[in-house]
């Protein structure tokens, strides 16, 4: 069925107005020479490699006004998030030993990590008794010093000194009496705080026992930064293939590991997938709209332009602006292709609805107003992110802003170029059906009480459903863990026990 040509809605586009754009001349080649210089600096910034974050901690903001406690959290999030615990597990003591000697072993052969440790070195004990031995008349435990507070100090010293040398269960060796008479030294061991968790040295490896398993914890430190996405999966990869080696080999062992490595790894697969999943979902979109409106594939070609660019510009000047990009600055850009499209659909509509006459310049001119309102107001809107001192929603905010300005210079200057002859099409798009009757149907809400009623029904819930709204501002919200990390990591901590490493102090002086 062939639908009667609509009237133009600017008649005079191609009469009263003027069929020029300012700058018309030099836009294009300026816009070809601007693409251009992202191109090369994109190249170079994949050549020295992408630095992408994807550390949740990253998100909060940074402590600007207490500089030490600032490189104290760096400090100390840097050396913990390097860190792997493996425990591997076995009926036999033995094989579990043997096991986590090979295990130890191929991490040391691989190149990927700094250190190794699966056997207790005996020098950490006497560097630390060789430390605070020397001061051992200083550091007198709480019990010495009451016995030095009572009346008869020196008896009741002698007589504990005694009740130590003839105890069945002696605390001290002859070198260890001769330089220390009054056995003071292993009286302040024995008022040190237990270290945290279950974990005993057992033939001078780490171990725990439960039930019939005896479990050996190995901990290794990376080499790399375990939030550089480069080098996770190589890392992941390695890891899995040796432990299925020894779980193959060695009948009956079961390894269990946790660290930051495996849940950034499986976070930025995360992120990735929805990237793509985003991006592709509405490209796919967008692609079915443009097909079943303009009916040609010009359009699509020339529409993906303002995308390729927007991102483009977005990638390159954030990766120069900040020092690393996080993963959710990809993750909320991928929408930016539902947005910077609409600035190419104003073009081509005005195209498609256009006569003979059409002129490509003028076209530009008669909605050029609405679509620098509209990036003005959107770039406006992502201004207020950048306000904020969270620094990945300041990312978001450039990322987002940049990409809009991208697309928005892509329309303006290349447009005209691309869509110089009027339309092949005299009918109206099939899509413009439904739009005329939406908009006859919201035309005279008067004659419609019911459309009224309706409409201040909802205003209403509206307003009495802001009292009810509750909103959570947890960032841990953000984080989406699988279930399998979650349980093997539990299984540690309550094997091994007492391993928190998510707190510490900072001590001024």
């Amino acid at each position: 069925m062939t639908h009667a040509t609509p009237p133009n809605p600017s008649p005079n586009l191609n009469k009263s107005s003027s069929n020029s754009f300012p700058f018309q001349r030099i836009l294009p080649p300026f816009w070809l020479f601007l693409v251009m210089g992202f191109l090369m600096a994109s190249v170079m910034i994949f050549h020295r490699g992408i630095q992408i974050e994807t550390n949740l901690m990253s998100l909060l903001p940074s402590l600007e006004q207490e500089v030490l406690l600032q490189k104290s959290v760096e400090s100390f999030s840097e050396q913990v998030s390097q860190n792997l615990f493996f425990l591997i597990g076995h009926k036999n003591e033995v094989s579990a030993r043997k096991a986590a000697l090979e295990l130890a072993e191929t991490f040391r052969q691989s190149g990927y990590f700094n250190y190794v440790q699966s056997e207790v070195n005996p020098q950490t004990w006497k560097a630390w008794y060789d430390f605070y031995f020397p001061y051992r008349y200083q550091i007198i435990s709480a019990e010495i010093r009451n016995i030095l507070n009572q009346s008869e100090a020196p008896q009741a010293l002698l007589l504990r000194l005694q009740q130590q040398l003839f105890s069945p269960l002696p605390l001290y060796t002859t070198q260890l009496l001769s330089e220390d008479p009054l056995l003071l030294f292993p009286s302040f061991l024995q008022s040190l705080p237990q270290p945290p968790g279950k974990l005993e040295v057992i033939d001078g490896m780490l171990t725990v026992r439960e039930g019939e398993m005896s479990y050996i914890l190995v901990n290794v430190t990376l080499r790399h930064d375990p939030f550089n996405i480069s080098q996770q999966p190589q890392v992941i990869n390695h890891i899995t293939d040796a432990i299925d080696e020894i779980e193959s080999v060695s009948s009956g062992t079961k390894i269990w590991y946790t660290g930051f490595l495996r849940f950034a790894s499986a976070g930025a697969l995360r992120a990735q997938k929805e990237v793509t999943t985003i991006g592709f979902g509405s490209l796919i979109g967008i692609l079915i709209l443009m097909i079943i409106t303009f009916r040609g594939f010009r359009q699509i070609i020339v529409g993906l332009l303002p995308i390729f660019v927007g991102i483009l510009a977005a990638f390159t000047v954030c990766s120069f602006v900040f020092p690393k990009l996080h993963l959710l600055t990809f993750v909320f850009g991928a929408s930016l292709i539902g947005v910077s499209i609409d600035y190419a659909f104003h073009y081509f509509v005005k195209h498609r609805l256009a006569n003979d006459s059409w002129n490509a310049w003028a076209g530009l001119r008669a909605i050029f107003p609405a679509i620098t309102m509209g990036v003005i107001t959107s770039i406006l809107g992502y201004a207020g992110f950048y306000l904020t001192p969270f620094p990945a929603l300041q990312q978001i905010a450039v990322f987002s802003s940049v990409g809009l300005l991208g697309a928005y210079g892509t329309v303006v200057c290349w447009f005209p170029l691309f869509l110089r002859k009027p339309p092949n099409f005299a009918s109206p798009p099939i899509t413009l059906l439904p739009a005329k009757w939406f908009l006859c149907f919201w035309g005279k809400p008067s004659h419609h009480p019911a459309i009224l009623l309706g409409m201040v029904l909802v205003g209403v819930g509206c307003v009495l459903s802001l009292w009810t709204v509750q909103y959570d501002d947890d960032i841990r919200a953000l984080e989406h863990l699988s279930l399998e990390l979650k349980t093997e990591d539990k299984k540690i901590h309550d094997l091994i026990g007492g391993m928190d490493v998510s707190h510490f102090i900072v001590v001024r002086g």
